[in-house]
């Protein structure tokens, strides 16, 4: 549904349809192997008929998530992201989801960075004294949302016992 914000639909327009109708059809094949139809229920129970959807699945998206939050900390450090620090990451339906009390003082401190007039924005906030800490949303095409959480287990079972 990305393509449904200006930006996405751009990419989708430009880049895309025009890859899916030419030379890769390994990428149309491979959308292809997604997609199931499915039935269309309106609000009140009515059968609408029936619409094609891409099925994906979370385990290649969280392997994505993970690249990102490691190439994040060489961009900031300029080194690789230790073995021994953990990633965290979620999806969020919508975006609203990021917005909770817990999050609130976090979400101030983040630095905010903007590619792509809508296709990618993030906030990125990083612990001073262990830079290896960060919290980072990301917001996919003005809708599609997720959080990535890093940190060292030893250091939050050193918080754990302290409280």
């Amino acid at each position: 549904m990305a393509y449904e914000r200006q930006a996405g639909f751009r990419i989708w327009i430009e880049k895309i349809r025009p890859d899916l109708q030419g030379k890769r059809r390994g990428l149309r094949r491979f959308l292809k192997s997604l997609t199931k139809v499915v039935p269309v229920i309106s609000k009140s129970g009515g059968f609408l008929g029936q619409a094609g959807i891409l099925e994906i699945q979370r385990q290649p998206i969280q392997r994505v998530l993970y690249k990102i939050a490691k190439g994040l900390y060489f961009l900031d450090t300029n080194q690789v992201l230790p073995d021994d620090v953990e990633i965290l990451a979620n999806y969020f339906d919508k975006p609203e989801g990021l917005v909770s009390p817990p999050l609130d003082e976090a979400i101030k401190g983040a630095k905010k960075f903007a590619y792509g007039n809508g296709v990618v924005t993030y906030w990125r906030n990083i612990v001073k004294d262990d830079p290896t800490a960060s919290l980072t949303w990301l917001l996919f095409y003005e809708d599609k949302a997720f959080l990535i959480c890093t940190f060292r287990r030893e250091t939050l079972d050193a918080v754990n016992e302290a409280s």
